[in-house]
């Protein structure tokens, strides 16, 4: 565990120095145009997933490279990997994510995206049951597809474009469909001054789920769970340079499963805080 968080911090400081030296550099070859790099570090007050609390006040580090082809007539193709990796402060569960995927434009206004995703738990045994939610689970695979469209209600007017997005994904550990859709809104150079954006989101999942407790569960027998959540978010950000960000924000999230063997005594409405500093180059 050690090395992965070794690996990770690494990582994300390559990515700060990348952010740096694209501040000095004035014309980047050639070659690495089509390549963006991005590294976030966040603090939370609390890790919500999929409407579920699973831990407390907690550190989180992104790290993201995406790949840009060249468009193909009113299409615009990429792939993109992201490693996403949270460490409780308060709690030992931790949790750790690979995602690949693709992603496609068309006409600049509908996109589609679809991949794979790894996610690990790499304390799993050797923390209470009561404080992270599916704790007989070592790890859990996923694929999943996404369609959206940004719509303009004032023609030529930035900023009236809104982001619809609707998302299904399928878990083969706990034999779980997983439907989820939102919008996403995003205000720039807000109270008239350069670089302060706000980001808002609302989304509403359901999630049913055949095999609750994993395929790695002791128990002999399928447990079935479904439920409904929604969650909500608004961040104020700041670009301090072309390359950097801070943001600070208010997250919200309810579910109505009330199952306590599935919340393991966490609560079902929960109010938090984030802060973030984001690099891309």
């Amino acid at each position: 565990m050690k090395n992965i968080k070794k690996s990770i911090v690494a990582i994300a400081l390559a990515s700060v120095a990348l952010s740096a030296f694209a501040q000095e550099v004035q014309e980047p070859a050639p070659e690495a145009e089509n390549l963006s790099i991005g590294a976030k570090v966040a603090y939370e007050s609390t890790y919500v997933y999929r409407g579920v609390e699973a831990s407390g006040n907690n550190v989180q580090t992104t790290v993201s490279a995406e790949y840009s082809f060249a468009p193909m007539g009113s299409w615009g193709w990429s792939t993109y990997c992201e490693l996403f990796y949270m460490a409780p402060i308060e709690r030992e569960a931790n949790k750790f994510s690979v995602k690949i995927g693709g992603f496609a434009m068309y006409e600049d206004e509908y996109f589609i995206d679809f991949g794979y995703k790894y996610t690990s738990y790499p304390n799993h045994g050797k923390v209470n049951h009561n404080a992270v939610d599916y704790t007989t689970v070592n790890r859990d695979n996923e694929i999943f597809l996404g369609v959206g469209r940004d719509i303009e209600f004032v023609q030529d007017a930035e900023w009236s474009v809104i982001r619809l997005f609707g998302y299904a994904t399928y878990n083969f550990q706990f034999e779980s469909l997983i439907l989820e859709c939102g919008v996403e809104k995003t205000f720039n150079d807000i109270f008239y001054v350069d670089g302060l954006g706000l980001k808002a989101q609302v989304m509403y999942g359901y999630i049913n789920q055949n095999e609750a407790d994993g395929d790695q569960g002791y128990r002999p027998n399928n447990w079935h769970d479904d439920y409904g959540y929604f969650s909500g978010s608004l961040d104020l950000i700041y670009s301090l340079t072309k390359n950097t960000d801070v943001s600070v924000g208010i997250r919200y999230a309810w579910n109505n499963n009330g199952n306590p063997r599935h919340l393991s005594g966490m609560d079902t409405s929960n109010l938090w805080v984030g802060i973030g500093l984001n690099f891309r180059y």
